[in-house]
């Protein structure tokens, strides 16, 4: 299963929806949490049809106009039995049933308050979430807090009683970190210099059963998508012995090629250069795919995150507030 959670600071531009349509497309995730939508219930119905989810539940931002502020959106596919248990302004919380053993396991996507002077309250809301959920249950989210000195650069430096309460919380609750690949932080102001402040203010963490039962995970931190914070990926029963294995690669003439205005010339210089006759011939014409190297969508994959990472060490984006 793979979850993505995104706060994307608005969807109410078509930039914005671009860049959600385009991460969906490149993911294909099974469930997808989204922060500060910005979006009323209607309009949240219209990004769910347009991300091609089957289910998705929203709740509606504060204000009008350019005041708005705060909405989420979970949406996921009807392959996976998903039930509702509870929803605020900061969290939308549900039970999975296993595949495996026909048991509930249990999420809840939170978003952090953002105020220094309300942080208490996330870690006080995750404590209440435990209490209503089973021994398997995982939380993910922008939590709007760090955890240790490592996870901020720039700007001033955190208290240690500010550092212990998510720790603290943690360990009463009995939660652990999933842990993460990619760049250390999530969020950045976007700033130049000395005024650039980065933090990991996403993040998953889970109880022990949860992580017993659905070992082994990953947890990547992907490029940003025109947010200031990266989209969390998280992966369940990640199948790490299909990493080094080479993949059968298929031929099929795609639809695309045809329309292209070099490709009656195309097939008309592999088919005549092709040995033999007949079959042997049919089979040379594989080699057309050297001439449509640009239509390759693990190829266009590659060049977007690489774009996206070049995007990532930029400052075009508009400063915050946050951490």
């Amino acid at each position: 299963m793979k979850v993505l959670s995104w706060n994307c600071r608005g969807l109410g531009s078509p930039r914005a929806v671009r860049a959600l349509l385009r991460l969906t497309r490149l993911e294909n995730p099974d469930v997808l949490f989204i922060m500060e939508s910005r979006l009323k219930q209607e309009e949240a119905q219209s990004i769910k049809y347009r991300c091609g989810f089957d289910s998705g539940i929203s709740v509606d931002c504060r204000g009008e106009g350019r005041s708005r502020a705060g909405g989420l959106i979970l949406l996921w596919r009807n392959i996976i039995q998903l039930k509702i248990m509870s929803y605020s302004a900061n969290h939308i919380g549900g039970a999975i049933v296993d595949v495996v053993d026909n048991q509930d396991w249990f999420f809840h996507g939170v978003y952090g308050y953002p105020e220094e002077t309300n942080k208490q309250h996330t870690w006080q809301l995750i404590q209440d979430l435990i209490t209503r959920s089973g021994d398997r249950v995982i939380i993910f989210g922008d939590l709007n807090d760090t955890l240790y000195e490592h996870e901020k650069a720039g700007g001033n430096p955190r208290s240690s009683a500010q550092l212990s309460m998510g720790r603290q919380t943690m360990d009463i609750c009995g939660l652990s970190d999933l842990g993460f690949q990619g760049h250390p932080y999530t969020w950045t102001n976007g700033r130049q210099g000395d005024n650039n402040i980065q933090c990991r203010l996403d993040r998953a963490i889970a109880s022990q059963s949860f992580l017993n039962r659905f070992s082994p995970h990953k947890v990547s931190h992907l490029p940003r998508f025109g947010s200031d914070h990266a989209v969390l990926k998280i992966e369940l029963e990640v199948d790490l012995g299909s990493k080094g294995r080479r993949r059968v690669h298929l031929f099929r003439f795609e639809e695309a090629w045809s329309k292209d205005k070099k490709c009656e010339d195309s097939v008309r210089e592999v088919w005549n250069s092709a040995p033999g006759s007949g079959v042997s011939k049919i089979a040379g014409l594989q080699r057309i795919e050297d001439h449509f190297k640009e239509y390759r969508i693990s190829g266009l994959k590659k060049e977007l995150r690489r774009i996206e990472d070049l995007l990532n060490n930029d400052s075009n984006w508009d400063g915050s507030e946050e951490a």
